[in-house]
């Protein structure tokens, strides 16, 4: 049997351990923390930077910085983005510049940070063209692909570093092209004014004939049919051709003798030079009368019919006309004060006279010569109208001086042909007793219509406009260009109109019956030329061009008969190489212009495929 010593020795016990049992439940537990440190790789030793953790900032200058005191739990961190190098053209940037972590499961987070530099892209000269990337922060050691575009009138030249150490070109002299970054600097893509060589093409000078041109204000002479007037950067210069002067009296007119070239898109223009004579008009005696044209020497062109006319003086009376060669000026009635005279050389013209009795009560006879026998016209005398189908109208017992004004055009009732009273006098006034008779010399005119195809080509066209044409007149045509549209041909409605040389810019046409002459032109096309390096030898590539896709599995693609203009081109992507290869471009558009910057350099580059 137990003894009541045992029991009270349990019950003491008891007693104990409830007392201290009761003690140790209301006592506080210490809490549990964390350090958590943030680290960092590739900052230069001694380079402050700083990290977030929890919404603590805490910053140093070695590789770790340290946060104490974190309960478990999950929080969110940042570093510095970017930290700033010594210089203003370094920075180094942290691979993952945030993130969440959950503690204690993870205490350290660690970041990597790369160096990059600033590198300003730039072109010269300014407005010259453009370069790509453009300026930027790079990674350091990197290669990246870079690529010139020219505006136009410029063409790319080369690539220059203001600190060569600091990069690496795989080719400064190619327009697309790879760059490795070792450094800070400028890179600039230096352009040229693109030149084209102008030239002037004559027709109708004689052979061997000297001639010239004056083109941006600089002179150019000789005398072969083509005459070179240099090499000039895009712009548009004025130019004009002086006539040329020959021996015996002859001159010859250019037409067109001046206009405006826009390089590079005309570079020539053909000149039509005119054979002109010089003739002369005289009285005799001398100042016993005048004459239209006025008396003196002018240049007339080859084969003109004009009207001449002779006027009164006084007692002077008009008596005939004379000339040094009927075969170098002929003249359709020698007695008629009026006619037509038609140059063919070079001569002297003599208008006669003798001396007469004036008047006291006069009569005025107004004559015409050219009109077809039976043609009615008419003319006005002090606002009194006068017609007839005879070639002479007379209007008696003048007691005073009138007005004139012959009827002009007259028409004949078949489209495009009408007869107009040319030179002096068609109208005038009328001095009493000085003179007794007026002829209207009429021309005959055909209706020339002039058409141009297409009827825009923003700029250029014919030297001449729809108009009317003397009978059997031989007109000197020329076409200018644009900056978009070619001369193509010349074409005629029908046997009406003749044409020397259809096919020459500048030529002659002569008009024998109303016509129609059309200017055609064509679109102005180039070639665009793309080429591509680093691919495989005989690997197929290919290039889009505003939409169209072009391969070949040579070196070059050259895209021919495209319109004048700016075109968008982007490599193929992708290019297969076999199991886990691929050939990318390094740059993925361009653009390229013709006739400017036709020329572009696709840049290839092996990629493969990786698994982690």
């Amino acid at each position: 049997m137990t003894s009541w010593r045992t029991w009270a020795g349990f019950g003491v016990v008891a007693i104990m351990v409830l007392l201290l049992g009761s003690s140790v439940a209301g006592a506080v537990r210490p809490a549990v923390t964390y350090n958590v440190a943030v680290t960092e790789i590739g900052l230069p030793a001694g380079t402050s930077w700083s990290a977030v953790f929890n919404g603590v900032t805490n910053s140093g200058t070695g590789s770790a910085i340290t946060f104490s005191g974190i309960s478990a739990g999950s929080y969110c961190w940042s570093v510095t983005n970017p930290v700033t190098g010594t210089a203003s053209t370094n920075r180094y940037v942290p691979y993952a510049a945030s993130g969440c972590i959950s503690v204690p499961n993870q205490l350290t987070v660690s970041d990597v940070y790369t160096t990059q530099y600033y590198v300003t892209f730039g072109v010269t000269p300014v407005s010259s063209g453009s370069a790509y990337p453009g300026t930027n922060w790079f990674a350091a050691g990197s290669t990246l692909a870079i690529q010139s575009s020219a505006t136009f009138g410029y063409t790319f030249h080369n690539w220059a570093a203001t600190r060569t150490a600091n990069f690496v070109l795989a080719s400064a002299t190619s327009a697309a092209t790879e760059l490795t970054i070792l450094g800070a600097g400028s890179v600039t893509a230096h352009f040229t004014a693109t030149k084209a060589a102008v030239s002037f093409t004559e027709v109708g000078l004689p052979a061997s004939t000297g001639w010239s041109a004056v083109f941006g204000g600089t002179s150019y002479l000789g005398s072969a049919a083509t005459l070179a007037a240099g090499s000039h950067v895009p712009g548009s210069y004025s130019w004009s051709v002086p006539s040329v002067a020959h021996s015996g009296g002859i001159q010859y007119q250019p037409t067109p003798a001046s206009g405006t070239m826009t390089t590079p898109f005309q570079t020539g223009q053909t000149i039509v030079f005119v054979e002109q004579f010089s003739v002369t008009f005289a009285t005799n005696p001398s100042s016993s009368g005048t004459t239209a044209p006025t008396v003196g020497s002018a240049y007339y062109t080859n084969g003109t019919n004009m009207p001449i006319t002779a006027f009164n003086s006084g007692t002077w009376q008009f008596s005939g006309w004379s000339t040094g060669s009927t075969a170098k000026v002929g003249i359709n009635s020698k007695t008629t004060q009026g006619t037509n005279a038609t140059v063919m050389g070079s001569t002297t013209v003599t208008a006669k006279f003798v001396t007469g009795t004036p008047c006291t009560t006069c009569s005025i006879t107004f004559y015409e010569v050219g009109l077809p026998v039976g043609t009615g016209w008419g003319v006005t005398f002090n606002g009194t109208f006068y017609t007839s189908t005879a070639s002479s109208i007379s209007v008696t017992g003048q007691k005073q001086a009138g007005y004139f004004t012959a009827q002009t055009p007259v028409g004949t009732g078949q489209f495009g042909v009408q007869y107009y009273a040319t030179g002096t006098p068609t109208s005038g006034y009328w001095y009493f007793g000085e003179t007794n008779s007026f002829t209207f010399s009429y021309v005959k005119e055909y209706y020339l219509t002039v058409v141009q195809n297409p009827s825009y080509i923003g700029g250029g066209g014919p030297t001449i406009s729809t108009q009317w044409v003397n009978a059997g007149t031989q007109l000197a045509i020329s076409a200018i260009s644009s900056s978009t549209y070619k001369f193509g041909s010349w074409t005629t409605s029908g046997p009406n109109l003749t044409i020397v040389t259809p096919s020459k810019a500048g030529t002659f046409a002569t008009v024998n019956g109303p016509a129609t002459l059309s200017l055609n032109f064509v679109t102005a096309t180039g070639t665009l030329h793309f080429q591509r390096v680093g691919l495989p030898t005989g690997m197929t590539w290919g290039l889009t061009v505003d939409s169209q896709q072009y391969w070949s599995s040579s070196a070059y693609i050259n895209v021919t008969g495209v319109p004048y203009g700016t075109y968008s081109w982007t490599p193929v992507t992708g290019l297969n190489g076999g199991p886990g290869i691929n050939w990318n471009p390094e740059s993925y558009f361009g653009q390229v212009a013709t006739p400017t910057e036709a020329y572009a350099l696709a840049v290839y580059a092996e990629a493969f495929q990786v698994t982690f």
